[in-house]
């Protein structure tokens, strides 16, 4: 469970610089990035969980929300290098997040199955052959999944003190060593 919450704190670090290269890539003026950022992503899953929820429903939420990342991450990605071919560095971080995303997805699958024998829950993200459209979707999911991150690193806070004992929920905490 430390390792979840660690890859999510990793991701969140570095969410604020993606989300602001990817706007910079756009050539949004300061109009366009202020309507944008007042108009919420219609398609982005919802996150219910609060500190008070249980394990399993926020490893459930979580998977949710990486699993409909993960495939906005990788269409955003090949848009941007048709949109974009020339701007390696944001390929370059796309493509990071997408390697991140899955080693969080991978935790979460092994914590899900080995623990509640939840099966894999699938997600779809709409895509656009207008380029107005998948410059304003990827940026609104990027601001969506930036404000998700925050939210989960502060879920999983608690999971940093927690062993990763993932075989069995009864070994939450190391064994004694005598």
């Amino acid at each position: 469970m430390s390792q979840i919450h660690s890859l999510v704190m990793d991701i969140h670090m570095k969410a604020k610089v993606r989300f602001n290269t990817y706007a910079h890539c756009q050539e949004f003026d300061s109009k366009a990035i202020a309507s944008l950022c007042h108009s919420k992503d219609s398609n982005f899953p919802t996150f219910n969980v609060i500190s008070t929820s249980s394990e399993e429903d926020k490893l459930s939420e979580l998977y949710k929300v990486f699993r409909y990342m993960n495939t906005a991450i990788g269409n955003i990605t090949l848009e941007q290098m048709e949109l974009n071919p020339k701007n390696k560095t944001l390929h370059k971080q796309l493509n990071e997040s997408k390697t991140e995303i899955a080693a969080v997805l991978s935790n979460l699958s092994c914590a899900l199955n080995k623990r509640y024998k939840v099966p894999n829950i699938d997600m779809y993200y709409k895509t656009s052959t207008s380029t107005w459209l998948k410059k304003t979707r990827g940026f609104k999911v990027l601001k969506s999944y930036k404000h998700f991150l925050e939210q989960a690193s502060n879920i999983t806070s608690d999971w940093d003190k927690k062993g990763d004992y993932t075989q069995d929920p009864s070994f939450d905490n190391p064994p004694d060593h005598r």
